[in-house]
């Protein structure tokens, strides 16, 4: 009986030391900063690799862009934000008004992307682990498309073998 309670001693003490650590874990998100360019807008948002992105929701009447980081939180000049803590990013381009992160959880950080214009595509990359990409650009034009198709109609598959082009031929 005796150690069965130094057992369970044990384990709660183990417990009480072991739970704070995960709590203090670095998830936090700071030094978001923007580039405008004549044909897009690229975001970036400075992250821990340990923080996801979760797929962006577009929403609309005014347009705006939804994206949730966890688990995350933000950095502010005082430290860490408490939940319900906003923040505003003022951009005023062609394409972003502004970029608003909210502290929506304890583990949640909430970026919204107030936009321009109505009709846009966006991209989002974190090819380096500790920062997220996000790309707004207008509407795919109809060019680009007549593009790709124009140098399709250049490639001439030809069944012989080897390949002979045209002027080869004779």
């Amino acid at each position: 009986m005796d150690k069965a309670i130094r057992v369970l001693l044990f384990l709660f003490c183990f417990l009480l030391y072991a739970y704070p650590t995960k709590a203090l874990q670095n998830y936090e998100v700071g030094n978001i900063r923007y580039q405008s360019f004549p044909t897009h807008t690229q975001i970036i948002i400075e992250k821990t690799a340990q923080t996801d992105v979760l797929p962006a929701r577009e929403l609309t009447s005014p347009p705006r862009l939804l994206i949730n980081l966890f688990p995350a939180v933000l950095l502010t000049l005082q430290g860490r934000a408490e939940v319900g803590y906003e923040k505003e990013i003022a951009v005023g381009d062609s394409f972003i008004q502004a970029v608003r992160l909210k502290q929506e959880h304890e583990s949640i950080l909430q970026v919204v992307i107030d936009l321009s214009i109505t009709e846009y595509t966006y991209n989002i990359s974190s090819q380096e682990p500790d920062s997220l990409v996000i790309d707004i650009r207008g509407p795919r034009d109809a060019s680009d498309n007549d593009l790709v198709v124009e140098l399709l109609k250049r490639i001439e598959l030809s069944p012989s073998f080897p390949s002979v082009s045209p002027e080869q031929k004779g």
